[in-house]
């Protein structure tokens, strides 16, 4: 062999060398560990954190029109019972969480307080914010399921979409419903003031376990039967879950930061507004992740672009 020889190369250094170099290769032999990895690198192969920013400002400029239209309505079907509808609006703010339950309230009781005034117009423009809003969350969630995300031809694409608003506002109606009926059972559980420690304990575990429940119905809902290309429910039934137990920790997380930034004139005047912000982008964020989750999980339909 001359000295110009060098021999066989070296084998080249790859990812799973890397991996061994900062002991995730090892990490990676736990099924649930790979499938986390697995799962990120698809979210932000499938540009999740894009997807999240733009659900959160279309969220933004539909939810005031939304809101209105949908609770004016409601208003409206319920304005021979002040009690019921008092009943519906405090649901409807528990439903929310506690993060951003001052502004839904202010937002409500406007709407409940216009219901009469709302008009043609307002009813317009809260479905087609609506339909904006859904077109892209329903986007977002078909490019995790690796699915087409453009939706069919125009007219048949905004009857697909209407159809898909409505159902997520049924699900959300199940949904304030069981926030209900844990307002109701949780009150009955806990008795008077000073019942006892046993029975307050009680009253806060239903609570927590109605919320979550209210969570993952919506969320089974979104994960998958929105994208556009519709799938089994049970394979969004553990990425809900997660998803579910997240919206409760966001909104936790948005009880303690409210109570923080209201202490000053600023924080009270943009503090809601901020927190608004932060929490649908999370919660969207979360949502793509445990879609994500789902769609890396063995045995997960396959990808149909």
């Amino acid at each position: 062999m001359t000295t110009g020889d060098a021999g066989p190369s070296p084998p080249a250094r790859g990812a799973e060398h890397d991996h061994e170099l900062l002991g995730l290769g090892r990490l990676r032999r736990h099924a649930w560990i790979d499938h986390l990895v697995r799962a990120a690198a698809q979210y932000l192969e499938r540009h999740g954190d894009h997807y999240a920013a733009a659900i959160t400002y279309f969220s933004v400029v539909a939810l005031v029109p939304l809101l209105m239209v949908a609770f004016a309505v409601a208003g409206y079907v319920l304005l021979g019972d002040p009690e019921l509808l008092e009943d519906f609006h405090r649901a409807v703010v528990a439903t929310v969480g506690p993060g951003l339950a001052e502004t839904v309230d202010q937002l409500v009781a406007e709407a409940l307080r216009q219901s009469e005034t709302v008009g043609v117009l307002g009813l317009v423009l809260g479905v087609y914010t609506g339909l904006v809003w859904m077109y892209r969350v329903r986007e977002a969630l078909s490019a995790q399921w690796g699915q087409r995300t453009a939706g069919p031809p125009y007219l048949a694409g905004a009857l697909s979409d209407t159809v898909a608003l409505l159902g997520l506002a049924a699900v959300l109606a199940v949904a304030v419903g069981l926030t209900t009926l844990g307002d109701l059972l949780t009150g009955a559980v806990a008795g008077d003031e000073g019942a006892g420690g046993v029975r307050t304990v009680a009253a806060a575990t239903m609570t927590l376990a109605l919320s979550l429940a209210a969570n993952l119905v919506v969320l089974l809902w979104v994960i998958a039967r929105l994208p556009r290309e519709r799938l089994p429910l049970r394979v969004a039934v553990r990425p809900a879950l997660l998803a579910a137990v997240g919206f409760e920790v966001i909104q936790r997380i948005g009880t303690v930061y409210l109570g923080w930034v209201t202490g000053s004139p600023a924080g009270l005047v943009f503090g809601p507004v901020l927190g608004l912000l932060v929490a649908i982008y999370l919660s969207a964020r979360l949502v793509l992740f445990a879609t994500a989750w789902a769609a890396t999980r063995p045995g997960a339909p396959p990808a149909v672009i």
